[in-house]
């Protein structure tokens, strides 16, 4: 996990390496301790079998008492969380990433917290790149 400050006012917590419930719920615990407007950005965990959407809404329901300020969602077991915490679920990175520059853009004055994770397979590294490369 790397914790990077991209500019005075946007922080990047890039911990996209792996996924597990354990995993996802310690980040948003972790997330949870940062002032200011928090982005949980999550991708999907990998090989969970048919108890994939289950394990999902755990960590959302998990996120939920948080009442972080954007939860945004990528792969399609991932819907669980959205549904869980009133995040938003993107079916592609570009989406999300615009989704992103776009609100922070119109939120300058703030500081932001943006977690990322997800399963290697998810590749929410790409995201977590192009958040370094866009909003420094």
């Amino acid at each position: 996990m790397a914790v990077e400050r991209l500019s005075p006012t946007i922080r990047l917590i890039d911990d996209t390496y792996n996924a597990s419930v354990p995993a996802m719920k310690a980040a948003a615990d972790l997330l949870s301790t940062f002032s200011g407007k928090r982005w949980l950005v999550l991708g999907y965990m990998a090989e969970l079998g048919e108890e994939s959407v289950e394990l999902h809404r755990q960590v959302g329901q998990h996120a939920a008492q948080f009442s972080f300020e954007h939860v945004l969602t990528y792969g399609e077991d991932t819907k669980a969380i959205s549904e869980e915490t009133g995040g938003i679920h993107f079916e592609d990175h570009q989406s999300m990433l615009e989704y992103i520059e776009q609100n922070i853009l119109l939120d300058s004055q703030s500081q932001h917290t943006l977690l990322v994770k997800g399963a290697n397979s998810a590749q929410m590294g790409k995201v977590a790149a192009a958040l370094k490369e866009k909003l420094k």
